[in-house]
């Protein structure tokens, strides 16, 4: 099983760094793709993130009311019976060069895709 470690996002408003304003979820608890994980506040605004990865939450890397900046982990889960790669490939086109550098490099890009789409739609004030 591969354990995943998901990055705070960019969020769209160009900052570099949010808070950490609560957390729906805990160690132990199972998570879905799209399932919202925490609410994190910006200086412009509250955002809800949700979880690019379906597993168990293995720890949260941040604490209620710290400040982290975009790009440092903030909660790893332990992705059940797929490999990230596994969880892409089957809706992206890549000739094997690229798949072999992907698991190469460890590179998590389409999880990220699905939690940017969602972000864009709360920031257009579409779910808030």
């Amino acid at each position: 099983m591969t354990i995943a470690k998901f990055p705070l996002p960019d969020v769209g408003e160009g900052l570099t760094e949010a808070e950490i304003v609560t957390w729906h979820v805990a160690p132990g608890d199972q998570v879905t793709v799209n399932q919202t994980i925490c609410e994190i506040e910006t200086a412009k605004s509250v955002v809800e993130l949700p979880c690019p990865f379906e597993g168990e939450v293995v720890e949260l890397l941040a604490d209620v009311g710290d400040t982290v900046e975009v790009g440092n982990p903030i909660i790893s889960v332990q992705m059940a019976g797929a490999s990230q790669f596994q969880c892409c490939q089957s809706r992206t086109l890549l000739q094997p060069k690229h798949k072999r550098l992907i698991l190469e490099l460890n590179i998590r890009f389409q999880p990220l895709l699905a939690m940017a789409k969602q972000v864009k739609l709360k920031a257009a004030g579409q779910g808030l």
